[in-house]
C-alpha cells in the first residue's frame, strides 16, 4: 500500500518544466496530489468514503419506507456497480472502482463478513432454543427440506440451459447449491422485523426466533458439507473433508463450549474482560476461521460456529459484541455490499426467458419456504394465524442469502447470469415480508391480549429510566387500589434505537424491566411487560393506550423538565451545542410556535391531547416521602386533583394545601375535608415551598405557566401533571382509615 499504480498516467501539462528546466511549486505539489490519489491507500480510502456515505444514505431511505435497512444497503452496492454507476456514467465507474484496487476492497470485505459472522453466532444463544426446542426444529427442518428439494428439481430445467451454468461446474454441485440457496432465512433481518413489531417477548416472536436459530445452525452445516463435497474432487476426498468436519466440530462442542461456559461465569463485567482477553478471542476466532478455510468449507463457517459457542451469559456476549459491531457493521460490512453489486450485472438478464427464470425461481422459494414452514407449524398444533406468519418471517434471506451466492460465485459453482437471478430472488423475497405481515394483519385481525380481556380498568405505565418505573408502579399502586384484579397494569419500555441487535434487546429488556418488576413483587402486583423498539415514543406509547384501551397513562417527563443535577447539566450542555450550531448555520432563534414540534413542551401536549384516556406526567425533582402535597389551582374545576391527593399521600390524615395560581380566584365554597387547607397565598416567587414534598397541577394550569413562569415551576418538589378525562377515569381506588400507614410514593431521602 502507498505506492502509486502501476500505469497511472499523469497529464502532460502537470509535467511542464519552468524556464529554469524544473516544474514550478503548483505543478509539483498538483503531481504529488495525483501520484498519491492514484495509490492503494488514497484509492482505497476514497472508495471507503464514497462507499459508506451511498450505503448509509439508501439504507436510511429504506429504513423510512418500513423496509428492512440490509435491503437498501445491498441495493447501494449494486447501484455503485455496472448495474447503473457502470452503464449510465462509466468513465466515473472505472475511475473509482479500477480493476487493479478490487483486490484490496475484497480482502477487506471478507474480513468484515468474517466479524460479521461471528456477531451472528453470538446472537444465536443454544439456551434460547431449548424451551420450544422440538417445534422449533421440526419447523426449522420442514422450512429447508421442502425448499430444498424444490431447488434441486428447479436444476434439472437450469442445467439444460448452458447460458446458466459456469465452466466446469458439475450438477450435484450446481443443485445442491441451488437448493441451499432457496433454504436460507436471514437471521438478523427476521429478528429485526421482530423486534419493530413489539414480538420479541411474545410467544410466537420466541418461536419465530429460535425456528430461525435452528434453521441457521443446520443451514450452515449442510452449506459446509456441501462445499467439502463440491471441492473434494473425488469421493474419498470428500469423506475426508467429512472426517475433518466431525473433528473440527466434536473440537468446538466439546473442548472449547465448555472452557467458554467456565469462563462466562467468572467475566459478567467490562472491567473485567481485559484486552490479553479480548486479544485470546481474537486469536481464536482467526484459528477457527483458518481451520474451516483450509479444510474447504469457507472461513465464514468457522467465524459463525466460535461465536456459537461464546459462553451464553448475556453480559459477555453484550461486552464482546459492541468491540466488535460496529467496526464489522458500519466500516467493513458495506464492502461486501459493493463487492458483491459490482459483479451483480442486471442488464445480463435482458431477455423474456430469464426473466421468466427469475419468476419461477421466487415462486419457488416462497411456496418452498412459506409452504413447507406453514403446514410444519400446522401438524405442530399452532393455530392458522400464527402458521402464517411463521411462514411469512422464515421466507425472508437478506444478507444471509447473499453470502451464500457469493460463496458460490467464487468457487465457480453458479455462473454471473444465475448469481444475478438469484440476487435479484433475495431483494424481492425480503422487500415482500413486510407487506405479506401487513396483509395478514389485515385479514385476520388482532386481538386484546387475553389477559387485559377481563379487566374493567387498563393502566399503561411508560418508562425510560428503571427508576422511575419504580415510582410511577408506586403511584399506580396507591392511586387504584393496589393489588385490585379489576385494574389491569401494563409496563411499557420504548428503545428508540431502530437498528440494534437480539443481543442488545434482550440486555436493555432485563435492565429497563429489572427493578420495576422487583417492585411489583413486593407490591404483590400482578403486571404486562410491553417492551418497543420504534423511532417515536409517543406514537409507540399512544398507538398501545389505543390497543388495550387504556383509562389511565401514567409517564415519567423527559430530562429537560428534570431538576437533578446531572440532567439539568445534559440539557445545559445540549442547550449550548444548538446555540453554537445555529451560530455555524446563520440560523437564527426561532419564535416558539416556530420550534420544532419535538420539543418537550409539544411532546406533553401530544400525550394530554391525542391519548384515549386520562394522563398523568410526573416530573423528578428529588424523590421523598409525600407527607405534606400541594395541589395547585387554576380554575374551580382543579379541586377534583384533591382526590389522587388523598390517595398518595404517605398516611391517612397527611395534610394537604390548596393553592390557587392567581390571587383572584377564590376559595371553593363547597366545604373541604378536614385534612386540606386553603393557602391565604398565590403561587407566586414570593411564596415558600419548601414545606411541601409533593405537589399535583392540572395541564392546562401546567402549560398556561410554561414557559413563561419556567423558573417558577423549577422551585416545586417532585409534581404530578395531569389531565384527567371523565369518561375513562373509572377506576377502583383505596379509602384508608385514619390510622392506617402506608409506605410513601418513592425512595427515602
Amino acid at each position: 500500500l502507498g505506492e502509486a499504480s502501476e500505469g497511472t498516467v499523469i497529464a502532460p501539462e502537470l509535467t511542464t518544466l519552468s524556464p529554469v528546466g524544473e516544474a514550478s511549486p503548483w505543478q509539483s505539489f498538483v503531481t504529488s496530489v495525483r501520484t498519491h490519489a492514484a495509490s492503494d491507500i488514497g484509492m482505497l480510502l476514497i472508495q471507503l468514503v464514497v462507499i459508506l456515505l451511498v450505503v448509509r444514505v439508501v439504507g436510511w431511505l429504506f429504513a423510512r419506507l418500513h423496509q428492512p435497512t440490509v435491503i437498501g444497503e445491498i441495493l447501494a452496492g449494486i447501484l455503485l456497480g455496472p448495474s447503473l454507476l457502470g452503464a449510465v456514467w462509466p468513465e466515473a465507474m472505472e475511475t473509482l472502482f479500477p480493476v487493479h484496487s478490487l483486490g484490496n476492497l475484497e480482502l477487506l470485505s471478507q474480513f468484515g463478513l468474517i466479524l460479521f459472522m461471528f456477531t451472528i453466532g453470538m446472537e444465536l444463544r443454544m439456551k434460547d432454543l431449548k424451551g420450544q426446542a422440538q417445534q422449533a426444529f421440526i419447523i426449522s427442518q420442514s422450512g429447508i427440506i421442502f425448499p430444498f428439494i424444490l431447488g434441486i428439481i428447479l436444476t434439472y430445467g437450469l442445467y439444460s440451459r448452458p447460458e446458466l451454468l459456469s465452466d466446469g461446474s458439475s450438477f450435484l454441485s450446481l443443485a445442491l447449491f441451488v437448493g441451499i440457496s432457496l433454504s436460507i432465512t436471514a437471521f438478523p433481518v427476521l429478528a429485526r422485523i421482530i423486534q419493530e413489531r413489539s414480538l420479541s417477548h411474545s410467544h410466537l416472536g420466541r418461536l419465530a426466533l429460535s425456528t430461525a436459530a435452528m434453521g441457521d445452525i443446520v443451514a450452515w452445516l449442510m452449506l459446509a458439507a456441501i462445499m467439502a463435497v463440491s471441492q473434494g474432487g473425488s469421493f474419498t476426498s470428500a469423506l475426508y473433508n467429512m472426517l475433518f468436519l466431525a473433528l473440527y466440530l466434536a473440537v468446538i462442542f466439546g473442548i472449547l463450549r465448555p472452557l467458554f461456559g467456565l469462563l462466562g461465569r467468572r467475566v459478567r463485567h467490562r472491567e473485567v474482560l481485559s484486552k490479553s482477553l479480548m486479544g485470546l478471542i481474537f486469536i481464536l476466532l482467526m484459528a477457527s476461521a483458518y481451520f474451516t478455510e483450509i479444510m474447504s468449507m469457507h472461513a465464514l463457517f468457522g467465524a459463525f460456529m466460535l461465536g456459537l459457542v461464546m459462553p451464553e451469559n448475556l453480559d459477555f456476549r453484550v461486552i464482546v459484541k459492541e468491540k466488535v459491531e460496529d467496526v464489522a457493521l458500519l466500516l467493513l460490512l458495506p464492502l461486501f455490499f459493493v463487492s458483491s453489486g459490482l459483479r451483480t450485472e442486471l442488464g445480463l438478464v435482458n431477455t423474456p426467458q430469464l426473466w421468466g427464470l427469475f419468476l419461477i425461481c421466487t415462486l419457488v422459494a416462497v411456496v418452498g419456504k412459506m409452504g413447507g414452514t406453514y403446514l410444519a407449524a400446522r401438524s405442530c398444533g399452532i393455530q392458522r394465524r400464527e402458521s402464517l406468519y411463521l411462514g411469512a418471517y422464515m421466507n425472508t434471506r437478506g444478507l444471509m442469502e447473499l453470502v451464500v451466492l457469493r460463496i458460490g460465485l467464487d468457487l465457480g459453482v453458479l455462473s454471473p447470469v444465475l448469481f444475478t437471478i438469484l440476487v435479484m430472488m433475495t431483494l424481492v423475497t425480503t422487500i415482500m415480508t413486510a407487506p405479506t405481515l401487513q396483509l395478514i394483519d389485515w385479514l385476520l385481525k388482532k386481538k386484546t391480549p387475553q389477559s387485559l380481556e377481563h379487566a374493567t380498568g387498563q393502566v399503561l405505565i411508560s418508562f425510560g429510566r428503571a427508576e422511575t418505573g419504580v415510582t410511577l408502579l408506586e403511584f399506580f399502586h396507591r392511586l387504584c387500589g393496589g393489588t385490585s384484579p379489576q385494574v389491569a397494569c401494563t409496563l411499557m419500555h420504548v428503545t428508540t434505537d431502530t437498528d440494534i441487535s437480539t443481543i442488545d434487546a434482550d440486555h436493555y429488556y432485563a435492565s429497563s424491566f429489572a427493578a420495576p418488576m422487583e417492585m411489583a413483587k413486593q407490591l404483590d402486583l400482578s403486571v404486562e411487560r410491553k417492551y418497543e423498539i420504534a423511532e417515536s415514543v409517543p406514537e409507540a406509547v399512544l398507538s398501545h393506550a389505543n390497543h388495550i384501551q387504556s383509562n389511565l397513562l401514567l409517564l415519567g417527563a423527559s430530562v429537560n423538565l428534570s431538576q437533578d443535577k446531572k440532567d439539568r447539566d445534559l440539557v445545559a450542555y445540549s442547550d449550548k451545542l444548538t446555540r453554537r450550531w445555529k451560530v455555524v448555520t446563520g440560523r437564527r432563534r426561532q419564535a416558539k410556535k416556530e420550534q420544532s414540534s419535538h420539543s418537550f413542551e409539544e411532546i406533553i401536549a401530544t400525550f394530554a391531547h391525542e391519548a384515549p384516556c386520562s394522563v398523568g406526567i410526573y416530573v423528578d425533582n428529588g424523590q421523598t416521602p409525600i407527607a405534606h402535597p400541594l395541589v395547585l389551582m387554576q380554575r374551580p374545576e382543579d379541586k377534583e386533583l384533591l382526590l389522587v391527593a388523598e390517595q398518595v399521600t404517605e398516611r391517612a390524615d397527611s395534610p394537604i394545601t390548596l393553592m390557587p395560581l392567581s390571587s383572584h380566584l377564590a376559595k371553593p365554597t363547597t366545604e373541604l375535608s378536614a385534612r386540606v387547607s386553603w393557602s391565604g397565598e398565590s403561587f407566586t416567587e414570593q411564596v415558600d415551598l419548601s414545606a411541601y414534598d409533593f405537589a399535583l397541577i392540572a395541564y392546562d394550569a401546567w402549560a398556561a405557566l410554561t414557559p413563561a413562569q419556567q423558573e417558577l415551576l423549577k422551585q416545586l418538589p417532585s409534581y404530578f401533571i395531569l389531565d384527567i378525562d371523565e369518561a375513562t377515569i373509572e377506576l377502583p381506588t383505596i379509602h384508608r382509615p385514619t390510622t392506617e400507614a402506608v409506605s410513601y410514593l418513592g425512595k427515602a431521602s
